[in-house]
């Protein structure tokens, strides 16, 4: 995965407003914010740098697009405590945990192991990035469907968030980050 560059926001917000309801999808000023406040927060997965072991891993049935396309990203910004509403549009460099705001995957490559991927290289990224050296935390939202795909990328379940974003309850996950 590499860092966002700003002349892919047209392709990734097309991407967010495809994965999210209106109300719960970040606003194109939002994502292109975070892309410039937190590059090392806001990672994209590019068809031409798909890597053999996740081609590998997926089953027959995926194919990787031959073009160059956007195959999912992951973003998010620092903050100095809990993952509020207020974070979810602002960044604190000095932020002790990440809140994740969006994982996304192409939709005609989900359910294929391809965003659980992502979150390992991502978070592998983000142990070792300089500028989050001071990161000891990572918590996400997520619907009550997606838990066991964090679960198994290591994120605990802490229960039902307070942050009320869109109309359907979130769940709360976080996980301890530990540098290399």
């Amino acid at each position: 995965m590499k860092a966002a560059r700003e002349e892919q926001i047209d392709e990734l917000y097309g991407l967010e407003s495809t994965s999210y309801p209106e109300d719960e999808a970040a606003e194109r000023d939002t994502m292109l914010m975070r892309m410039r406040v937190a590059p090392d927060c806001f990672r994209v997965l590019n068809s031409s740098d798909v890597t053999p072991d996740l081609v590998a891993s997926l089953p027959p049935t995926a194919s990787i697009p031959l073009e160059p396309t956007i195959i999912g990203f992951i973003n998010g910004t620092l903050a100095r405590g809990e993952l509020t509403k207020e974070t979810m549009h602002h960044h604190d460099p000095d932020g002790t945990t990440l809140c994740i705001h969006s994982v996304v995957t192409r939709p005609s490559l989900r359910r294929h192991g391809i965003a659980l991927w992502m979150l390992s290289q991502y978070l592998h990224h983000i142990a070792s990035a300089g500028s989050c050296s001071h990161v000891n935390r990572v918590c996400l939202l997520c619907k009550p469907n997606l838990i066991g795909l964090y679960s198994r990328a290591g994120f605990g379940l802490m229960g039902p968030s307070p942050v009320q974003h869109g109309k359907e309850q979130w769940m709360l996950m976080s996980m301890p980050l530990s540098h290399h």
